[in-house]
């Protein structure tokens, strides 16, 4: 006996129960795969800034052509690699980073990723009124810097989170 699953019709739309819909397994890996990374590793090598392959591409890494570009994963990835190692460094030059505020912290965060986390340790300003809980005062330096002036939408962000701190 075939078991159907729940269906619901919402704003027009056919909609089936996701406990009744089982995926297919993924399939197995390749273990030729492994294999070949290891390879490719030897033969392509690394390469951490982009060149021109021997027909010309724009290509990184290990032999990565760029002309085909990234998928969105790829650049999640890329994304996540690139934030936790500024923000690492950024923590380094910076340890008051772990006491501040969540709200801070990610706009300190979002801050590394953007300039860098050596340009971000030179607001030294902003980053020692924060130490010492002077919200206005550190939104103030977040407008007054260069920052601001080239990315208006993240500063202004930044000051009114750091604003809101300092409201009653």
């Amino acid at each position: 006996m075939t078991r159907w699953p729940e269906l619901a019709v919402v704003a027009g739309v056919l909609i089936v129960a996701a406990s009744q819909c089982a995926s297919p397994a993924p399939p197995p890996e390749d273990p030729a795969l492994n294999l070949v990374a290891a390879r490719l590793r030897t033969e392509e090598g690394f390469r951490a800034h982009t060149y021109q392959d021997t027909r010309g591409r724009l290509t990184i890494g290990f032999g990565t052509n760029l002309s085909e570009g990234i998928t969105e994963k790829e650049g999640g990835y890329l994304l996540g690699e690139r934030l936790r190692a500024r923000l690492a460094t950024f923590r380094q030059l910076w340890p008051a980073y772990g006491d501040m505020p969540l709200e801070v912290r990610v706009e300190l965060a979002d801050m590394a990723y953007q300039l860098g986390p050596t340009k971000l340790d030179g607001f030294e300003l902003m980053l020692g009124h924060l130490v010492r809980g002077e919200w206005n005062e550190a939104a103030d330096e977040a407008l007054a810097s260069a920052w601001n002036r080239e990315t208006p939408a993240r500063a202004q962000r930044a000051a009114a989170i750091f604003r809101a701190l300092a409201a009653p």
